[in-house]
């Protein structure tokens, strides 16, 4: 029997920017939510945001609208240069915005966050907001054993649980797309405008994708670019682009148009015979829709974090320690034993869904139980 009222929940994360990454973990958060709630016969009403564009006027919106709970989303998004956008919120800024604040006794739950520094120690201020967040968060679970261990090594706390990557409980959905090749490869290349710091730069990771591109298509491959994010920071269509100049089977590749439909790009991933991507959310995708690949490992140790958390360490790749050789060897090992590893990620992958459910209930029920004690 449903309850007639509906639960307002705020979803906090980089969502609604054209990087469908961070887009398909708002779809995949959202679902949960709702199907948890069905069970439990309450309704629920996500606030929308999408009109707030700029990132710290979302979070100034956020604390003048009254919600029922308050979720920090998945993605590399608890961190040295993030943590400002989120102060306001909760109190820590200094124009204590939080006594006017509608959510000071709001439930608040970290839902498969990340670490967005490689390096253990966080400068003190930093960690004190950090540790605030986390003591602000009734429920807490980040989404690798990479992350675990920088929070809890920069003291921000003394323990915390992995669920996994949001995406990981990701479904695809039918698509039309029509791939020609007996042997597709996917390949998702990122070029970013701004300085954000990776390990190589842009230029050096394309040189590293045409020469396998080219192996691949030696090998009999269809390549496909795709792109997961279009906007004023990143233009993967264009990272596509200049890999393909560097290439010398350069009529072999088709670029697939970008879209903003989130579910539709993430399921097209499912179609390919392999991937090579340098972003992190299509090589998840990949390996829950059971396509296997190497992560490459760019920045902030978030693709450590993930191939870790399924049990895949032997198919990571440095940017900055790479070797064609050994990525070959990496690949070869997948091509020899593809079922078996398959099968291997595939526990991994449902236990983390298992995980995620339990945490999605157990957040609905702390927001129930303190609507009711309000």
């Amino acid at each position: 029997m449903f309850n007639d009222k509906k639960y307002k929940i705020l979803l906090l994360g980089w969502y609604g920017y054209n990087a469908i990454g961070d887009d398909i973990i708002a779809e995949v958060t959202k679902r949960l939510f709702f199907e948890g709630a069905e069970e439990k016969g309450i309704k629920l009403q996500f606030v929308p945001l999408s009109g707030v564009k700029d990132f710290k006027h979302r979070m100034i919106h956020s604390y003048l609208i009254k919600n029922d709970l308050i979720i920090i989303g998945g993605g590399s998004i608890l961190g040295l240069d993030s943590m400002n956008l989120y102060l306001t919120i909760f109190g820590f800024d200094k124009f204590n915005l939080h006594k006017i604040s509608r959510n000071r006794k709001t439930p608040l739950v970290i839902f498969g966050g990340g670490f967005r520094r490689e390096k253990e120690k966080l400068p003190e201020k930093d960690r004190i907001h950090m540790r605030e967040l986390f003591d602000r968060a009734i429920l807490k679970g980040v989404r690798g054993p990479v992350s675990q261990q920088l929070f809890i090594s920069n003291g921000i706390v003394n323990e915390v649980d992995v669920i996994g990557d949001p995406a990981l409980s990701f479904y695809p959905i039918p698509v039309n797309n029509k791939l020609n090749g007996d042997f597709n490869v996917g390949m998702n290349v990122r070029f970013m405008k701004t300085g954000e710091p990776q390990y190589l730069k842009n230029e050096e990771i394309y040189t590293i994708f045409a020469k396998l591109a080219d192996y691949f298509v030696e090998e009999g491959a269809q390549i496909y670019f795709f792109s997961f994010t279009e906007n004023e920071h990143d233009s993967d269509t264009e990272a596509a682009k200049k890999v393909i100049k560097l290439m010398k089977h350069k009529n072999n590749p088709k670029l697939i148009p970008f879209s903003n439909e989130a579910l539709k790009m993430c399921s097209l991933i499912g179609k390919f015979d392999y991937l090579i991507s340098q972003r992190l959310h299509p090589c998840i995708l990949g390996w829950v829709q059971k396509v296997p690949n190497i992560g490459f490992e760019y920045q902030f140790l978030k693709t450590t974090d993930f191939m870790k958390s399924i049990g895949m360490d032997d198919f990571i790749i440095r940017t900055d320690d790479f070797s064609f050789d050994a990525y070959i060897e990496k690949y070869e090992k997948i091509k020899q034993n593809r079922q078996s590893i398959i099968e291997c990620s595939q526990e991994y992958i449902e236990g983390w869904k298992k995980k995620q459910r339990e945490f999605i209930n157990e957040s609905l029920d702390i927001m129930v139980e303190n609507k009711r004690g309000a």
